[in-house]
């Protein structure tokens, strides 16, 4: 792939992306994290793969909160034909009005 991710990884993303996770504001949690994808993949190692690569944010409160950087995140995303959209209502890839 262009971007050197792995389809877990970009899953990941996808998944943090279609929860509104976005802002340290709008975190999900690594247990809830873990309980919707550990069927799918090695959680903890695509966690610390896109920290490592700087895509996701982390803070300490109970247990670490994950969020995604939106403007990296959407642009690889899109690069890749993931389904974007603005508020659930507008495809990202919208044709301008001329």
């Amino acid at each position: 792939m262009t971007c050197g991710l792995a389809k877990d990884a970009l899953d990941l993303l996808f998944y943090l992306y279609s929860n509104r996770c976005l802002s340290d504001r709008h975190s999900r949690s690594e247990k809830a994290i873990e309980r919707d994808l550990s069927a799918k993949m090695d959680v903890q190692q695509v966690l610390q793969t896109l920290l490592n690569a700087g895509l996701i944010g982390r803070k300490k409160k109970q247990q670490y909160n994950y969020w995604a950087d939106a403007g990296n995140v959407m642009n690889i995303l899109r690069e890749h034909s993931y389904p974007l959209s603005f508020g659930g209502r507008r495809l990202i890839e919208k044709k301008r009005l001329e």
